[in-house]
């Protein structure tokens, strides 16, 4: 009964009165659809800004802590390396420290940036590694300064206890910030299906508008439908994308307001598209800066890799003193693998170079046992095979006493008790004992 009477009460009503309450009607769905959408735009803007700018940050966080640690192991590697040197070694010393340092900010940064209870156990884990691996490289480092270790092997043994927690934290932060710029990405897409959602509502509301005008088109004179036509085709146009299109409707009475609020909604449509659409640039931008990281993080571990190739190739050098003869010097404790590394530098430069002669210098070889004698005697019997003369030069009184000692037989090696005479006697030609060797000559 209330509806008949409200048709009736409508009905009994003027026409532009009627037209009035339908039009105030409409705009006040326009109004009230525009007002949720810019809300909601708003709202999916400020979200998407934050979740991009944050998990990008966060994985630019993360790869500064990948590299810092990557920084850290080199130096403690070449430390290693040069440790039977003291001054090189002090040096790795201080460059390890500065690169802690840095490592310490980078996850003090993150842990103070992130703020999820899971990204907070991260951070606690990351330092939980770093302080072990910290304290543990300090330990043997004050070890070796008091004297309580002098050889590199034991060393390196000490220290393989602290290596696993380093190597954690390296592939731990790779993976945060691989899963952080995925998240940024993510959140970028996120945004981008909101605006799709936002634009499906003001397509809706864009072809309601149009079948209403088409109705009113019909029972409204002239003068009043000429209007609706041209609000009817910039409602189509705004709904078939395009954003630029208006009424251009400006009179003072309704159709002229109803106009003007349109064109207002379609130019905040196509304000708020574009700065949707400036947020999924920024949110490929930050994809993008983070696969340059990643790669930048790839190259400097191909780096890494490399100067280690070349420190193990010059570790064991091998000298010309002339077409035919080849010095090598060894330096530092010998064991297995650089023995092994010796016999197939010296091999091999015999072979490039066809040379004679290949001098073995052990002057800074600190302790000639059983095994590095019987490396040596391998050396030089190898030489032997390819048709070279293979001289030991440089044994030490400390370190012979310690070869007859151990009962090590070195009859068969021609030896010289230092470097300048057995090259001298090498270059003298004619004064070497015959291929099959020779005891030293006068010491």
């Amino acid at each position: 009964m209330a509806l008949r009477s409200l048709l009736r009460l409508h009905n009994s009503l003027p026409l532009h009165q009627r037209l009035r309450l339908a039009f105030g009607g409409l705009a006040f769905l326009v109004l009230t659809l525009t007002i949720a959408a810019l809300i909601g735009i708003g709202y999916i803007q400020s979200t998407a800004r934050r979740a991009i700018q944050t998990e990008s940050r966060l994985s630019r966080l993360a790869n500064d802590v990948a590299m810092n640690v990557q920084i850290a192991r080199r130096y403690d590697q070449s430390y290693f390396l040069h440790f039977e040197h003291p001054q090189q070694r002090d040096e790795f010393v201080q460059l390890w420290s500065i690169a802690m340092l840095d490592l310490d900010r980078a996850i003090t940064t993150f842990a103070e940036t992130v703020s999820t209870e899971t990204d907070q156990r991260q951070a606690h884990l990351w330092r939980t590694s770093f302080d072990f691996y910290y304290q543990g490289f300090q330990r043997i480092t004050q070890a070796v300064r008091e004297g309580e270790i002098q050889a590199s092997q034991e060393a390196v043994r000490r220290f393989a206890v602290y290596q696993p927690n380093i190597q954690f934290l390296s592939d731990l932060s790779l993976k945060v910030a691989h899963n952080k710029a995925a998240q940024a990405e993510q959140a970028g897409l996120e945004a981008e299906r909101s605006a799709n959602i936002v634009r499906t509502v003001f397509e809706l509301l864009g072809t309601a508008a149009v079948l209403l005008a088409l109705v009113s088109s019909l029972i409204l004179p002239y003068r009043l439908t000429r209007p609706l036509a041209r609000l009817n085709q910039a409602v189509q146009s705004l709904s078939e994308g395009d954003l630029s299109a208006r009424t251009g409707l400006d009179g003072a009475d309704e159709l002229g307001r109803l106009g003007l609020a349109f064109d207002h909604m379609a130019a905040m449509i196509a304000q708020r598209t574009a700065e949707l659409q400036a947020q999924f640039a920024i949110a490929e931008e930050a994809r993008r800066q983070a696969e340059e990281s990643r790669s930048e993080i790839s190259r400097q571990l191909e780096t890494i890799t490399a100067q280690q190739e070349l420190i193990r190739e010059i570790s064991v050098p091998v000298l010309p003193v002339r077409d035919d003869v080849l010095v090598m010097p060894l330096v530092g404790t010998l064991d297995s693998g650089r023995l092994a590394q010796a016999q197939d530098r010296a091999l091999q430069a015999l072979e490039c170079r066809n040379a004679s002669y290949l001098i073995l210098d052990v002057t800074g070889v600190p302790v000639v046992d059983t095994q590095v004698a019987d490396g040596l005697i391998r050396i030089m019997q190898a030489a032997r095979l390819l048709g070279a003369r293979a001289i030991l030069v440089g044994i030490r009184p400390d370190v012979a006493q310690t070869i007859v000692g151990l009962g090590i037989d070195l009859s068969s090696i021609t030896t010289y008790a230092s470097l300048q005479s057995g090259i001298s006697t090498t270059l003298s030609s004619g004064v070497m004992a015959p291929l099959t060797g020779t005891p030293a000559p006068a010491r």
